[in-house]
């Protein structure tokens, strides 16, 4: 279960999916799932300037687990 709302399956994985391996800021999360889409999607924009909407496509926050930075690209559905 998604430990943010407890209501669905976690399915979120952070995968560094935006740069090469050894580029940019962002990091692969070696946590285990245990966010939802929903929970991760929520997580994330509340970690970004409220005043400023229109970055937050290309802005970053760290994970709520381990605190590995990531950015919106970097979030992958976990098939099961």
């Amino acid at each position: 279960m998604c430990i943010g709302c407890m209501q669905t399956n976690a399915n979120v994985k952070l995968v560094k999916n935006c740069d090469a391996p050894d580029a940019g800021q962002c990091r692969t999360c070696f946590c285990r799932p245990m966010w939802c889409l929903d929970c991760m999607g929520k997580w994330f924009a509340s970690r970004q300037d409220q005043a400023r909407p229109d970055t937050w496509l290309q802005s970053t926050c760290s994970c709520p687990s381990c605190r590995a930075v990531f950015c919106i690209l970097d979030i992958s559905l976990v098939e099961f």
